[in-house]
């Protein structure tokens, strides 16, 4: 018996394969969202140019960013930039931390006074922990 073999393609198909399709979205996503932000950042600038948008309320996206370059190199009419930066997230982590402190403080306390208080309407003004201590 003579053997008989199918012989290939003489161009091979190949498989994609699922991770080469997430990558491939993956890259989609994100040349489509830059073609958006281009796009939108683009109109803007040619709006502020061309007189249609105001730009006393929306200032040019270029003027914007030659003003933060200006002050990262030069700073500002009260200290450097960088300065400026570290002063506002010390005070916005400050005022967590004390609103955070306070509030567990007064919840604690609104929570012993009701402990011991002998009215059974005491327990109904307090919210329900699903925590069993």
């Amino acid at each position: 018996m003579a053997e008989t073999s199918i012989p290939a393609p003489a161009t091979a198909v190949r498989m994609e394969t699922m991770v080469e399709r997430l990558r491939r979205r993956a890259r989609l996503v994100l040349a489509l969202r830059l073609a958006v932000l281009v796009f939108l950042v683009g109109g803007w600038e040619l709006g502020v140019r061309a007189g249609l948008i105001d730009p006393f309320f929306f200032g040019q996206p270029s003027g914007i960013v030659e003003k933060l370059i200006d002050w990262f190199q030069n700073g500002t009419s009260i200290g450097p930039l960088w300065k400026q930066i570290w002063v506002t997230i010390y005070e916005a982590g400050a005022g967590f931390l004390i609103g955070a402190v306070m509030g567990t403080r007064i919840r604690s306390r609104a929570w012993c006074w009701a402990r011991s208080s002998s009215s059974p309407l005491a327990w109904a003004r307090l919210p329900r922990s699903r925590w069993r201590w």
